[in-house]
């Protein structure tokens, strides 16, 4: 039988609220959630476009958070699979 996706996301959303690597990364990984509607939705964005509102730093430092975040996520999966 195979596991159901939804519950296993949960399952694993509930450990990694009690994980102190994840704890110590959510603050500092939250600017992400500024980049996510604006960009996914440009008409979200009031007299404007994401080009006029992001710029190449915004960019690269969404780049660099999102990169702490999948690694931890790695790090986490290959310690649950092994």
């Amino acid at each position: 039988m195979k596991p159901d996706p939804k519950a296993e996301g949960l399952r694993w959303l509930k450990q990694a609220e009690r994980d102190l690597e994840f704890r110590a990364l959510k603050p500092k990984a939250a600017p992400l959630d500024h980049y996510y509607v604006p960009t996914r939705y440009p008409n979200s964005l009031p007299g404007g476009i994401p080009a006029e509102a992001f710029d190449e730093v915004d960019a690269r430092r969404a780049l660099a958070l999102a990169g702490e975040v999948i690694r931890l996520v790695k790090a986490k999966l290959a310690k649950e699979t092994t």
